[in-house]
């Protein structure tokens, strides 16, 4: 049962809004590196892909599954439940494309629907940044666990004379060089 690393519509329509739309792309593809070393199945989603794109290869090929929806909240797509019944994880970590929209509906349902939500605010972005900040107080006042990418990295190798940790801590100095905001 490995847990997931959910990638929300990082889409190429979104490079016109999105405030430094490269770095967040790379910080999430860097991140999904990490995660898959430590066992994480890693599921992406893609809003409308016919009209708004299909996420960048760079990261796109880092996808377990990838899930085409036309609902903001991933949880409304039957192909989506397909996807977690078949890994049964017990917590999504949730990154992606736009914080108070499709990141917060998701986000609101796996809460409700039992999954140990966390929220990983360095690899989340809106158009603006006070859609942003509203969104992420809400889903901490309803029981989303704000963190980042790096805390979660380290949280999950523990001890760092594991061999995993000689391959996570060149993605994490890396991720530290670009900046997403």
């Amino acid at each position: 049962m490995p847990d997931v690393l959910l990638v929300i519509d990082v889409q190429p329509v979104f490079r016109r809004v999105i405030p430094n739309f490269e770095g967040l792309l790379k910080r999430i593809e860097l991140s999904a590196r990490a995660f898959k070393e430590l066992g994480f199945s890693v599921i992406g989603t893609e809003q409308y892909p016919d009209k708004f794109g299909k996420t960048p290869e760079q990261l796109r090929s880092l996808f377990d599954r990838v899930v085409e929806k036309m609902t903001f909240n991933a949880f409304l797509e039957p192909n989506f439940l397909e996807a977690l019944r078949e890994i049964s994880p017990k917590a999504l970590y949730i990154s992606g494309i736009e914080t108070h929209i499709c990141v917060h509906q998701t986000s609101v349902s796996a809460l409700e629907k039992g999954y140990k939500t966390y929220l990983l605010r360095d690899l989340t972005a809106s158009f603006r940044r006070l859609e942003e900040d509203v969104a992420v107080e809400d889903l901490r006042a309803r029981g989303v666990r704000i963190t980042t990418s790096e805390s979660v990295l380290y949280s999950k190798v523990a001890d760092p004379r594991r061999d995993v940790f000689k391959k996570v801590l060149p993605l994490i100095k890396e991720m530290r060089k670009v900046n997403n905001r």
